[in-house]
C-alpha cells in the first residue's frame, strides 16, 4: 500500500475543482455587451412571478444608435411547450437613476409559442436615457 501525503491529496482535489470550473464556464451564456453597472442594486429585468420558469430572459444586449440613443435588445425564451402571451415595457432612467417619465411607459403584448425564442427591442426616447429596466407580466384574459 502506497502512502499519500495530505499535500498531494489537496493537489488532486484542487486540480479536479479547477477542471470542473473550467468546463462549467464553457457552458455559460456569452453576454455580447455588458450593461453599465450590471451588478448594481436595481434589477434590469422584472418578471411576473406567474411567468417564472416558463418565460426566461436569455440575454440582454445594449448599444447606441443615431450616435447617442440607447438601444436594448432582450432575447426571451418560452421554456414550456404551450403558447404564452405576455405584456412588456421598457422603463428608461437617466445617469442618476431617475425614471424618465416622458413619454409615458408603453406596454406591448407579445405571443410566444412553446420552446420558441423571440427578441424584444426598444430605443430610448431621448439621449438623457442611460439605463433601463424591462418589465414582463402575464397578459390578463378578460371574460
Amino acid at each position: 500500500m502506497k502512502f499519500q501525503s495530505p499535500l498531494s491529496r489537496f493537489g488532486i482535489l484542487f486540480v479536479s475543482i479547477a477542471i470542473a470550473l473550467l468546463f462549467s464556464a464553457c457552458n455559460a451564456p456569452v453576454r455580447m455587451a455588458e450593461p453599465a453597472d450590471w451588478e448594481s442594486e436595481r434589477d434590469y429585468v422584472q418578471m411576473d412571478q406567474s411567468l417564472q420558469g416558463q418565460v426566461v430572459i436569455k440575454d440582454v444586449n445594449r448599444s447606441e444608435v443615431s450616435g447617442n440613443l440607447l438601444q436594448v435588445q432582450a432575447e426571451v425564451q418560452n421554456t414550456s411547450r404551450r403558447m404564452t402571451r405576455f405584456n412588456y415595457a421598457f422603463e428608461w432612467f437617466n445617469e442618476d437613476g431617475i425614471l424618465i417619465t416622458s413619454p409615458p411607459v408603453t406596454w406591448k403584448t407579445r405571443q410566444i409559442e412553446g420552446n420558441e425564442s423571440i427578441f424584444l427591442t426598444a430605443v430610448a426616447p431621448n439621449p438623457e436615457a442611460k439605463d433601463f429596466r424591462l418589465k414582463v407580466m402575464r397578459t390578463v384574459s378578460r371574460n
